[in-house]
C-alpha cells in the first residue's frame, strides 16, 4: 500500500503508482471564518510533523464522554450515516441511521437492550444488545477516519473559526505521478481537509478523491457536540427512551438541538418533540 509524502518532488514507488504531495496550500478551501478571536490550535505531532493516527485518538477520546451529533456523508448509493449519543447518568442513549439509496436501516440503544423499526407494519421489535451499536464500528467514527486519512501526510494550513471556535485545519493533496500500466481503480487524486478543535474534536472532514477510471469519492463529516438529547423516531415510544418521569423527557424541544448544525440537514420526520405522548 502507498503511502504519499508532503515534500515538494519526492515520489515513494511504492507499486505502479506514487502519490505526493503538491506541496502547495490551496486558498480556496479555506471555510469564510465568522468573525471574532482566532486562536492558533496546537495538534499533536510526531518528529515536528502532524501525526494524523494521534489526531484520530485524541477525537475518539475526547468524544468517549460527551454527548453529540455525527454525520458522515458518502454520496452515490452509499448514502449517509447518523450518530447521536446522549451520555446520560444513568446510562447511554445511542441512536444510529443509516440512509441509502436503496433503504433506510435505524435502531435506537437503550440500556441493555436494541430497538429496531418492526419488520412488518408499525411499531418496533426489541432484543437484548451486547453493548455494541449496530452499522458503525465506533461512535466517533475513528475507525473510518483512520481508513481515509491515515495514508496521507497532513500539514497545518491555518485556523479559522467556525461555531464561534477556533478550528486548525490540516490538509493533504497528493496526485498521481503516471506510471505504464497503472492500476484501472488506482487513486490518481486526493484532496482532503480536516478542521480540529482545541477539545480535539474533529468538526469536520472534506475528503475527495478521484480515481484512474474517472471516478469520484466522497467522504464528508461533521461532528457537534453538547446535544441535550437522542430525537427519537417515529416508530419507538418516547417513553421506552426517556421515561415520562425523566427530567430530559420534558425538554421542550428536541429539534432545535440539530436544526442549527452547519451543514447538515435534518429532517423534520425524523425529529420528534420530546414531549411525552398522552396515554
Amino acid at each position: 500500500m502507498f503511502r504519499p509524502v508532503a515534500v515538494a518532488a519526492l515520489v515513494v514507488l511504492a507499486g505502479c503508482t506514487g502519490l505526493v504531495s503538491d506541496g502547495e496550500s490551496d486558498g480556496t478551501v479555506t471555510p469564510v471564518g465568522i468573525p471574532g478571536e482566532v486562536t492558533p490550535v496546537e495538534v499533536p505531532r510526531t518528529d515536528g510533523r502532524v501525526d494524523i493516527d494521534r489526531v484520530i485518538t485524541r477525537h475518539d477520546a475526547a468524544l468517549s464522554t460527551r454527548s453529540f451529533y455525527r454525520r458522515v456523508d458518502r454520496g452515490n448509493a452509499v448514502g449517509s450515516r447518523e450518530v447521536w449519543v446522549d451520555r446520560r447518568s444513568t446510562g447511554d442513549v445511542v441512536r444510529v441511521r443509516q440512509s441509502s439509496e436503496r433503504s433506510v436501516q435505524e435502531a435506537v440503544l437503550v440500556g441493555n437492550a436494541t430497538y429496531r423499526p418492526a419488520s412488518r407494519g408499525d411499531g418496533y421489535a426489541r432484543a437484548d444488545s451486547d453493548g455494541s451499536a449496530p452499522y458503525v464500528v465506533s461512535l466517533s467514527g475513528a475507525f473510518t477516519l483512520r481508513q481515509f486519512l491515515a495514508p496521507y501526510d497532513y500539514r497545518v494550513l491555518g485556523t479559522v473559526r467556525r461555531d464561534g471556535r477556533s478550528l486548525a485545519v490540516l490538509g493533504a493533496n497528493a496526485t498521481l505521478v503516471y506510471r505504464p500500466d497503472p492500476d484501472p481503480d488506482e487513486t490518481v487524486d486526493v484532496a482532503s481537509r480536516v478542521y480540529v478543535g482545541r477539545d480535539g474534536v474533529i468538526r469536520a472532514v472534506d475528503h475527495s478523491r478521484r480515481h484512474s477510471s474517472g471516478d469520484e469519492h466522497h467522504f464528508r463529516m461533521r461532528v457537534r457536540t453538547g446535544i441535550e438529547r437522542v430525537p427519537v423516531p417515529p416508530w419507538l415510544d418516547e417513553a421506552v427512551v426517556y421515561p415520562r418521569d425523566s427530567p430530559v423527557s420534558r425538554h421542550a424541544n428536541g429539534q432545535s438541538v440539530y436544526a442549527s448544525m452547519r451543514g447538515v440537514n435534518v429532517s423534520s420526520s425524523s425529529v420528534r418533540s420530546a414531549t411525552p405522548r398522552t396515554p
